[in-house]
């Protein structure tokens, strides 16, 4: 066996490994509460409803990333798409570390967009982004909604604080991306160049052209994640009740959310579990000093109606076959 294998195989083993020690640690500590998470099935309407809202962000980002890709002229059929975002997101879950989903999906454009694999490849870095944009600028905003937690938690503050300075930063990038195609900046790079690397950096300041070009398909993919976040909301907030920890508001459960997703990047352990409900459960407990709850059992919760929303696309494995481009 190669010894690259070997070392995969044991960081695996190692992540599993961690992933184990961090929920007995989080279980221990009365951060997370299994005996409130088993009460997750006693209430099939509000767990019906939280997964609901899983599902359909699913449907809403399949529909942000088609729009990324006929920005490239790459056109797909939505069906297809919406099989290929579940089940990659259904393995980023379950998988060791935090790309592995996306991996998935790279390989399958790979395969079956043979004719513009750079600008799909990067469409799918573009669709992470903005997910990603979207869910900071929502802690942000939530936070804007309870500003006394802010006064009185320096921690808290200071975490805030921060979720604003990177969309402070990404607005300023924005700016100067703009500027620099207005000025025809990127125009000035000669696209007789040699080399493949050169080639392929041609084609990077092409797909990002193609996106500056287009700033109202931007707003909207933008617009469809923020729409994806706001289910996640509604769904943790439901799930918090069924998980008897309904204590703090849906902003408030907000922070914690971004916390655990942020968190849940790390490729420390499978899907980021145990650190997504570390993250989490510290966040909302900086909001809630007094009741003692274990909020990491709420995360868990999400967690667990997360790969329940998603089961369905196991019985849908995308094949290459399925995603097929049209000449635009």
């Amino acid at each position: 066996m190669p010894a690259s294998a070997v070392w995969r195989i044991i960081i695996t083993l190692f992540r599993f490994g961690l992933a184990i020690v961090i929920l007995w640690a989080l279980i221990h500590f009365k951060i997370i509460d299994l005996v409130a998470v088993s009460h997750l099935w006693m209430k099939p309407g509000e767990l019906s409803l939280a997964t609901l809202c899983l599902l359909a962000g699913i449907f809403v980002a399949a529909q942000r990333w088609r729009l990324l890709l006929k920005v490239q002229g790459v056109e797909v059929r939505y069906g297809p798409v919406c099989r290929l975002v579940g089940f990659t997101t259904l393995a980023g879950m379950i998988l060791p570390g935090a790309t592995s989903g996306e991996a998935l999906k790279v390989l399958w454009v790979m395969r079956s967009v043979p004719g513009a694999r750079v600008p799909a490849v990067l469409s799918i870095i573009m669709d992470k982004i903005i997910a990603l944009l979207a869910i900071i600028f929502t802690g942000a905003l939530a936070a804007l909604l309870d500003l006394d937690a802010l006064t009185h938690n320096p921690a808290l503050r200071v975490f805030v604080l921060s979720l604003w300075a990177v969309v402070a930063g990404v607005v300023l990038g924005v700016v100067g991306l703009v500027l620099l195609r207005h000025w025809r900046v990127m125009d000035r790079f000669p696209r007789d160049g040699q080399g493949r690397l050169y080639r392929l950096f041609r084609q990077m300041v092409d797909v990002i052209r193609a996106y500056l070009d287009v700033p109202g398909t931007l707003v909207q993919a933008f617009g469809l994640a923020l729409i994806c976040c706001l289910l996640m909301v509604a769904g943790v907030t439901l799930l918090a009740d069924t998980v008897e920890a309904a204590i703090l508001t849906p902003p408030q459960y907000a922070m914690g959310l971004v916390a655990g997703m942020l968190a849940n990047l790390l490729p420390l352990t499978p899907g980021g579990i145990g650190v997504g409900e570390s993250s989490f459960g510290y966040v909302c407990d900086l909001l809630d000093t007094g009741s003692g709850a274990a909020y990491g059992s709420v995360f868990l919760a999400f967690r667990l109606a997360s790969i329940l929303a998603l089961l369905p696309f196991l019985l849908a494995i995308p094949e290459v076959n399925l995603i097929e481009t049209e000449k635009p």
